[in-house]
C-alpha cells in the first residue's frame, strides 16, 4: 500500500491537507446560507401539493422568513429526495446546516477512504486528500449535498472493482437522484453490457418513481411538471451567470446558442464513449466522474467534488512527473477558485474540468505521449 504516491513527504501531506481543509472550511463560520433553505422547504412540504407548485412553494418559503429573491423556486431534484430532509425540516434552519455540514465531511472523508482502497493508497492519506479538495468542503459551506454524489462514485467505482452488479447498479441507482450527474453512469453501463447492474439500476428508477407519487401528494402525472421546472431553472442558469464550470455553460457565456453548447457536450461525451467501453472498468468510471461534470448542462462550483475518482485515478496511475506537478497544480486552483473568480469573473474550476476532459482524452486515445498511465 502506497502512503503518499506524489513528491511530497507524508508530513507536509498531511500539514497542507489540513491547512487547505480549515481554509475551506471558513466560510461556513458566517452563517448558515439560502441554499440550505431549499433542502430545509422540501422536507418540510415533502408529500404534499406544495413540493412542485411555483405559487405555494414560494408563499411556503416566504411566510417561514425565507428569501424571495433568487433562491425561491419549487423543488429541482426527483420529488423523491425531499423525504431525506423531512427530518432536517423538524430542526432549525442553523440545525439542519450544521447537520448537513458533518454529513458533508463524513461523506467526504468516506469517500477518500473507499478510493484509496480501490486504487491501493493509504486510508489515512485517501481520508486527507479527500477532505482538503476545496470544491467538496464547499458543498457544505453553501449547504449543499454535493458529497452524497461523490460517496455514490466512490461506491459504485468500489463495487466495479469487487465485480458486484448489486454495489455497482445500486450506486448508480441511487444516484439517478441527481440525473445529470446519473445520466453518463448509466449510459456507459449500457454501452459495456453491465446488464445486471443496469436491471438494478431499473430498479431504483421504479422506486423513485413511486416514491416520488408519495412525494407530491399521490401526482402519478409529475414528471412533465419536474420537466418543466428543470427546463425554466437550466435555461436561466446556462448562460446567466460568469462562473460556471461545464462546457455548456462556458459556451453559452461566450455567445454560442445554448442548444449548439448542449448538443457539443454531449456530441464531445459521445466521441469518449467507445474508448470508454474498451478501457479498465475503474479507468472508464473515474473518467466518467470528471466527464460526467465537465460535459453537463448544469454544474456549479460544489459539485466539482466529483472530480476527485479522476484524481485518485491519476495520483495511482500517472507516472512522474507529471503525478505530482498535475494533481499539485489541481489542488492550488481549487484551494484559490474564490478569489480568482471574484478578480477576473472566471472560475478556474473550469480549467480542471475541461483539462481533465482532456487528459481524460489523451490517456484513452493518445499514443507515445508523455502522460503515461498504468493499466
Amino acid at each position: 500500500m502506497t502512503s503518499v504516491p506524489l513528491r511530497i513527504s507524508r508530513d507536509r501531506v498531511w500539514f497542507y491537507g489540513i491547512a487547505l481543509l480549515v481554509l475551506a472550511a471558513l466560510p461556513a463560520v458566517l452563517a448558515y446560507p439560502s441554499d440550505w433553505q431549499r433542502f430545509w422547504a422540501a422536507g418540510a412540504t415533502a408529500g404534499t401539493a406544495t413540493l412542485l407548485n411555483v405559487e405555494q412553494h414560494a408563499a411556503f418559503q416566504s411566510a417561514h422568513g425565507m428569501s424571495t429573491a433568487l433562491w425561491v423556486y419549487p423543488w429541482a431534484y426527483p420529488p423523491v429526495f425531499a423525504w431525506a430532509f423531512t427530518p432536517a425540516a423538524h430542526l432549525p434552519l442553523a440545525g439542519g446546516y450544521a447537520l448537513n455540514f458533518a454529513l458533508t465531511l463524513a461523506f467526504v472523508g468516506l469517500s477518500g477512504s473507499i478510493l484509496a482502497r480501490v486504487f491501493g493508497l493509504s486510508q489515512g492519506y485517501g481520508v486527507i486528500a479527500a477532505l482538503a479538495w476545496e470544491p467538496a468542503i464547499y458543498a457544505a459551506d453553501v449547504g449543499q449535498p454535493s458529497a452524497l454524489w461523490l460517496l455514490l462514485v466512490s461506491i459504485a467505482i468500489a463495487g466495479a472493482a469487487r465485480r458486484s452488479p448489486l454495489l455497482l447498479g445500486g450506486a448508480v441507482g441511487v444516484l439517478l437522484l441527481k440525473p445529470t450527474i446519473a445520466l453518463p453512469f448509466v449510459i456507459l453501463l449500457l454501452v459495456r453490457k453491465e446488464w445486471r447492474a443496469c436491471g438494478v439500476v431499473a430498479l431504483c428508477a421504479a422506486a423513485w418513481y413511486v416514491g416520488s407519487v408519495a412525494a407530491t401528494a399521490g401526482d402519478w402525472n409529475w414528471i412533465p411538471t419536474y420537466i418543466g421546472i428543470v427546463h425554466a431553472l437550466y435555461n436561466t442558469d446556462l448562460g446567466a451567470l460568469y462562473n460556471g464550470i461545464t462546457l455548456p455553460m462556458i459556451l453559452v457565456r461566450l455567445g454560442t446558442a445554448p442548444s449548439i453548447a448542449l448538443a457539443l457536450g454531449a456530441v464531445v461525451f459521445v466521441a469518449f464513449l467507445p474508448a470508454l467501453s474498451r478501457a479498465n472498468i475503474l479507468q472508464a468510471l473515474s473518467f466518467t466522474s470528471i466527464l460526467s461534470l465537465a460535459l453537463s448542462a448544469h454544474a456549479w462550483m460544489y459539485e466539482a467534488g466529483l472530480a476527485l475518482p479522476a484524481l485518485f485515478y491519476a495520483m495511482a496511475k500517472l507516472a512522474e512527473p507529471w503525478r505530482t506537478r498535475l494533481i499539485v497544480a489541481a489542488y492550488l486552483l481549487a484551494a484559490l477558485w474564490m478569489p480568482i473568480d471574484a478578480l477576473l469573473w472566471f472560475n478556474p474550476l473550469a480549467i480542471i474540468t475541461l483539462g481533465g476532459t482532456i487528459l481524460c482524452g489523451v490517456a484513452l486515445y493518445g499514443k507515445g505521449n508523455r502522460l503515461q498511465f498504468e493499466h
